[in-house]
């Protein structure tokens, strides 16, 4: 048995040779054998740590986001497809504009103010705003 990493942990019985993204290329028993419950645990949960990401999907496959958290804070890096998006923040959000260019109307403002590449905005917490994508678009969201 083998144990692997790819998001989950998934263990089977393939005899295959040790790949790129395996943690454990040697059974499960040995390393038992030579390790306490407690040292495996640690191990196990600073590779998941290391590497923990989390994808998120919006209006029926139109946004989607790939979602970290690390040392330098909480963060997404996503796609929309073009279109008209109301989203809400739980947090003080930062978005930077990295492909194409939305037009963005923010709860205090009455008119619609077009972002494009490069350009950031900056959205209050517990706030409800909308977006255009006028094509596809690429971001940066920081979470404050």
């Amino acid at each position: 048995m083998k144990m692997h990493f790819n998001g989950s942990l998934q263990a089977h019985s393939l005899n295959k040779p040790y790949k790129r993204g395996e943690i454990f290329s040697y059974p499960v028993y040995f390393w038992v054998s030579i390790l306490s419950k407690s040292t495996i645990f640690e191990a196990l949960t600073l590779n998941i740590s290391r590497i923990m990401l989390k994808v998120n999907e919006y209006f029926e496959g139109a946004v989607k986001s790939i979602a970290l958290a690390n040392e330098e804070g909480n963060a997404t890096i996503g796609v929309m497809e073009s279109g008209d998006y109301e989203f809400g923040t739980a947090t003080i959000e930062i978005m930077t504009v990295t492909s194409g260019s939305l037009d963005v109307l923010l709860t205090a403002e009455s008119e619609w103010k077009n972002y494009g590449k490069n350009e950031s905005f900056r959205v209050e917490k517990n706030v409800r705003f909308k977006v255009k994508a006028n094509g596809q678009v690429a971001y940066h969201c920081l979470y404050l």
